[in-house]
Protein backbone atom coordinates (compact mmCIF):
# COMPACT_ATOMS: atom_id res chain seq x y z
CA UNK A 1 0.00 0.00 0.00
CA UNK A 2 2.82 2.25 0.86
CA UNK A 3 4.31 1.63 -2.74
CA UNK A 4 0.60 2.51 -4.34
CA UNK A 5 0.69 5.74 -2.28
CA UNK A 6 4.34 6.80 -3.09
CA UNK A 7 3.68 6.13 -6.96
CA UNK A 8 0.35 8.34 -7.02
CA UNK A 9 2.05 10.86 -5.14
CA UNK A 10 5.76 10.35 -7.58
CA UNK A 11 3.10 10.95 -10.67
CA UNK A 12 0.93 14.18 -9.18
CA UNK A 13 -2.09 12.20 -8.89
CA UNK A 14 -1.52 12.23 -5.28
CA UNK A 15 -0.96 13.89 -2.51
CA UNK A 16 -0.89 13.07 1.19
CA UNK A 17 -0.08 13.86 4.73
CA UNK A 18 1.76 11.95 7.59
CA UNK A 19 0.05 10.16 10.59
CA UNK A 20 1.16 8.69 13.60
CA UNK A 21 1.77 4.88 12.23
CA UNK A 22 3.90 6.76 9.53
CA UNK A 23 5.69 8.59 12.62
CA UNK A 24 6.14 5.71 14.38
CA UNK A 25 7.81 4.06 11.12
CA UNK A 26 10.09 7.42 10.41
CA UNK A 27 11.44 7.15 14.42
CA UNK A 28 11.95 3.41 13.68
CA UNK A 29 9.71 2.40 16.34
CA UNK A 30 9.10 -1.03 16.17
CA UNK A 31 5.53 -1.44 16.43
CA UNK A 32 2.97 -4.38 15.42
CA UNK A 33 1.57 -2.66 12.26
CA UNK A 34 5.28 -2.63 11.12
CA UNK A 35 6.56 -6.01 11.04
CA UNK A 36 6.92 -5.60 7.34
CA UNK A 37 8.98 -3.03 7.07
CA UNK A 38 12.13 -3.81 9.60
CA UNK A 39 10.73 -7.53 10.68
CA UNK A 40 10.88 -7.61 13.56
CA UNK A 41 8.23 -9.99 13.99
CA UNK A 42 5.02 -11.60 12.17
CA UNK A 43 4.15 -10.66 8.78
CA UNK A 44 1.24 -11.57 7.16
CA UNK A 45 0.84 -13.53 3.76
CA UNK A 46 -0.65 -10.35 2.02
CA UNK A 47 2.24 -8.04 3.27
CA UNK A 48 5.23 -7.27 0.78
CA UNK A 49 8.52 -6.88 2.67
CA UNK A 50 11.35 -4.61 1.60
CA UNK A 51 13.57 -6.73 -0.56
CA UNK A 52 16.42 -4.67 0.30
CA UNK A 53 17.64 -1.78 2.38
CA UNK A 54 17.79 0.04 -0.50
CA UNK A 55 14.23 -0.10 -0.67
CA UNK A 56 13.19 0.37 3.13
CA UNK A 57 14.99 3.23 2.85
CA UNK A 58 13.15 4.44 0.16
CA UNK A 59 9.92 3.63 2.09
CA UNK A 60 11.42 5.73 5.13
CA UNK A 61 12.46 8.74 3.30
CA UNK A 62 8.89 8.70 1.78
CA UNK A 63 7.20 8.96 5.08
CA UNK A 64 9.42 11.22 6.52
CA UNK A 65 9.01 13.51 3.50
CA UNK A 66 5.02 13.95 3.69
CA UNK A 67 3.69 17.10 5.35
CA UNK A 68 1.64 17.02 9.01
CA UNK A 69 -1.55 18.92 7.36
CA UNK A 70 -2.10 20.35 3.64
CA UNK A 71 -4.42 23.22 2.87
CA UNK A 72 -6.09 25.08 0.58
CA UNK A 73 -9.01 27.59 -0.09
CA UNK A 74 -11.85 25.57 0.58
CA UNK A 75 -10.27 22.84 2.67
CA UNK A 76 -7.93 21.15 5.04
CA UNK A 77 -6.64 17.88 5.63
CA UNK A 78 -4.78 16.34 8.93
CA UNK A 79 -4.87 12.87 9.96
CA UNK A 80 -5.68 13.39 13.54
CA UNK A 81 -6.16 17.03 14.57
CA UNK A 82 -5.75 20.43 12.96
CA UNK A 83 -4.29 23.01 15.29
CA UNK A 84 -3.38 26.22 14.51
CA UNK A 85 -0.91 27.06 17.43
CA UNK A 86 0.70 23.26 17.06
CA UNK A 87 1.00 24.45 13.45
CA UNK A 88 2.41 27.67 13.77
CA UNK A 89 5.17 26.23 16.35
CA UNK A 90 6.48 24.37 13.34
CA UNK A 91 6.80 26.15 10.87
CA UNK A 92 10.10 26.29 9.19
CA UNK A 93 10.70 22.68 10.83
CA UNK A 94 12.23 20.21 7.86
CA UNK A 95 12.08 17.09 9.65
CA UNK A 96 9.14 16.02 11.81
CA UNK A 97 11.19 13.44 13.83
CA UNK A 98 13.74 16.33 14.87
CA UNK A 99 10.61 17.98 15.93
CA UNK A 100 8.95 15.83 17.78
CA UNK A 101 11.97 14.77 19.67
CA UNK A 102 12.83 18.28 20.36
CA UNK A 103 9.29 19.04 22.24
CA UNK A 104 9.84 15.69 23.98
CA UNK A 105 12.92 16.75 25.63
CA UNK A 106 11.72 20.08 26.54
CA UNK A 107 8.59 18.62 28.23
CA UNK A 108 10.57 16.18 30.13
CA UNK A 109 13.32 18.89 31.50
CA UNK A 110 10.21 20.49 32.09
CA UNK A 111 8.03 17.90 34.44
CA UNK A 112 10.93 15.73 35.34
CA UNK A 113 9.77 16.34 39.27
CA UNK A 114 6.07 15.68 38.05
CA UNK A 115 5.53 12.37 36.59
CA UNK A 116 1.85 11.70 36.84
CA UNK A 117 1.54 14.93 34.95
CA UNK A 118 4.06 13.80 31.82
CA UNK A 119 1.95 11.13 29.61
CA UNK A 120 -0.50 14.18 29.10
CA UNK A 121 1.79 16.83 28.33
CA UNK A 122 4.02 14.35 26.15
CA UNK A 123 0.59 13.99 24.08
CA UNK A 124 -0.76 17.52 24.02
CA UNK A 125 2.08 19.85 24.25
CA UNK A 126 4.25 18.11 21.64
CA UNK A 127 2.82 19.57 18.48
CA UNK A 128 3.79 16.85 16.40
CA UNK A 129 1.91 14.25 18.50
CA UNK A 130 -1.37 16.63 18.82
CA UNK A 131 -1.35 16.59 14.78
CA UNK A 132 -0.30 13.45 14.17
CA UNK A 133 -2.56 11.45 17.10
CA UNK A 134 -5.06 13.81 18.77
CA UNK A 135 -5.71 15.47 21.99
CA UNK A 136 -6.09 13.63 25.59
CA UNK A 137 -7.76 13.84 28.52
CA UNK A 138 -7.75 12.50 31.68
CA UNK A 139 -10.19 9.03 31.64
CA UNK A 140 -12.09 8.64 34.72
CA UNK A 141 -10.99 4.92 35.40
CA UNK A 142 -8.52 3.13 34.07
CA UNK A 143 -9.30 0.73 30.83
CA UNK A 144 -7.03 -1.67 29.36
CA UNK A 145 -6.39 -0.65 25.34
CA UNK A 146 -3.67 -1.18 22.89
CA UNK A 147 -1.92 -3.55 24.90
CA UNK A 148 -1.98 -1.86 28.24
CA UNK A 149 -3.71 -0.31 30.81
CA UNK A 150 -4.56 3.61 29.83
CA UNK A 151 -5.42 6.28 32.21
CA UNK A 152 -5.90 8.93 29.55
CA UNK A 153 -8.61 9.22 26.39
CA UNK A 154 -9.32 11.22 23.17
CA UNK A 155 -11.22 14.09 23.07
CA UNK A 156 -13.53 14.78 20.67
CA UNK A 157 -11.35 18.34 19.23
CA UNK A 158 -13.42 18.86 16.08
CA UNK A 159 -16.34 20.05 19.12
CA UNK A 160 -14.88 23.20 19.53
CA UNK A 161 -13.23 23.73 15.72
CA UNK A 162 -15.40 26.56 14.22
CA UNK A 163 -12.82 27.85 11.74
CA UNK A 164 -13.01 28.08 8.03
CA UNK A 165 -12.17 25.86 5.88
CA UNK A 166 -13.50 22.90 6.90
CA UNK A 167 -11.14 20.49 7.78
CA UNK A 168 -10.86 16.69 6.69
CA UNK A 169 -9.45 13.79 9.23
CA UNK A 170 -8.71 10.64 9.74
CA UNK A 171 -6.99 8.36 12.71
CA UNK A 172 -10.48 7.98 14.77
CA UNK A 173 -12.41 4.88 13.79
CA UNK A 174 -15.87 5.91 13.32
CA UNK A 175 -17.20 2.14 13.42
CA UNK A 176 -15.89 0.54 16.65
CA UNK A 177 -14.87 -3.24 16.23
CA UNK A 178 -15.70 -5.56 18.54
CA UNK A 179 -12.15 -6.71 20.36
CA UNK A 180 -9.92 -4.13 18.56
CA UNK A 181 -10.97 -1.21 20.24
CA UNK A 182 -12.87 0.75 23.41
CA UNK A 183 -15.93 2.11 21.92
CA UNK A 184 -15.56 5.73 23.76
CA UNK A 185 -18.71 7.17 21.99
CA UNK A 186 -17.32 9.51 20.20
CA UNK A 187 -18.81 9.22 17.17
CA UNK A 188 -22.30 7.37 18.96
CA UNK A 189 -24.56 10.31 18.23
CA UNK A 190 -23.40 10.48 14.79
CA UNK A 191 -24.62 9.31 11.40
CA UNK A 192 -21.73 8.20 9.36
CA UNK A 193 -22.60 10.27 7.00
CA UNK A 194 -22.31 13.87 9.36
CA UNK A 195 -19.99 16.63 9.54
CA UNK A 196 -18.85 16.72 13.01
CA UNK A 197 -19.02 19.03 16.00
CA UNK A 198 -20.22 22.83 14.42
CA UNK A 199 -20.31 21.28 11.09
CA UNK A 200 -16.89 22.50 10.29
CA UNK A 201 -15.26 19.28 10.65
CA UNK A 202 -15.25 15.48 8.99
CA UNK A 203 -13.68 11.87 10.03
CA UNK A 204 -13.26 9.88 7.09
CA UNK A 205 -12.15 6.80 8.80
CA UNK A 206 -14.63 4.01 8.50
CA UNK A 207 -12.76 1.81 10.64
CA UNK A 208 -11.28 -0.26 7.55
CA UNK A 209 -8.03 -1.02 8.99
CA UNK A 210 -9.72 -3.78 11.20
CA UNK A 211 -9.98 -6.04 8.09
CA UNK A 212 -6.58 -7.54 8.72
CA UNK A 213 -7.65 -8.57 12.27
CA UNK A 214 -11.62 -9.62 11.08
CA UNK A 215 -9.64 -12.35 8.33
CA UNK A 216 -7.31 -13.18 11.18
CA UNK A 217 -9.83 -14.14 13.22
CA UNK A 218 -12.16 -15.46 10.68
CA UNK A 219 -15.24 -13.47 12.04
CA UNK A 220 -16.59 -12.45 8.43
CA UNK A 221 -19.85 -13.28 8.23
CA UNK A 222 -21.08 -11.13 4.69
CA UNK A 223 -19.28 -8.11 4.43
CA UNK A 224 -16.62 -6.22 6.94
CA UNK A 225 -17.70 -4.16 9.75
CA UNK A 226 -15.34 -1.40 8.59
CA UNK A 227 -15.41 0.64 5.24
CA UNK A 228 -13.01 2.47 2.85
CA UNK A 229 -14.34 5.77 1.73
CA UNK A 230 -13.19 8.98 -0.40
CA UNK A 231 -14.65 11.89 0.16
CA UNK A 232 -15.78 14.14 -2.78
CA UNK A 233 -15.32 17.94 -2.07
CA UNK A 234 -16.68 20.45 -2.75
CA UNK A 235 -19.59 17.88 -3.78
CA UNK A 236 -19.87 16.78 -0.14
CA UNK A 237 -20.27 12.74 -1.25
CA UNK A 238 -18.74 10.00 0.76
CA UNK A 239 -18.30 7.07 -1.31
CA UNK A 240 -17.96 3.88 -0.13
CA UNK A 241 -15.81 0.73 -1.33
CA UNK A 242 -19.22 -1.26 -2.03
CA UNK A 243 -20.41 1.82 -4.42
CA UNK A 244 -22.31 3.49 -1.76
CA UNK A 245 -22.64 6.80 -1.87
CA UNK A 246 -23.87 8.86 0.29
CA UNK A 247 -24.76 13.20 0.87
CA UNK A 248 -22.55 14.37 3.78
CA UNK A 249 -25.29 16.33 6.30
CA UNK A 250 -24.72 19.15 8.80
CA UNK A 251 -25.08 17.58 12.28
CA UNK A 252 -28.52 18.07 13.39
CA UNK A 253 -27.52 20.62 15.74
CA UNK A 254 -25.93 22.80 13.79
CA UNK A 255 -28.34 21.88 10.60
Amino acid sequence: MVRWVAELVASGRAVAVMGNHDLNAAEERLKEENTWLFGHGPVSTDEKQPESHREREEILSFLKAQPLARERGDLRVVHACWDDQALRSLEGAHDPVEALNQHRARIKARLKNNPDALPLALQNENPVKLITSGPEVRSAEPYFGGGKVRNEQRHPWWDEYSAEPPVVFGHYWRIPLVGLQKDDGLFSTHPLNSMLGRGKAICVDYSVGGRAHERRERRVQGPFTGRLAALRWPERVLVFDDGEQQAVRMPAEVA
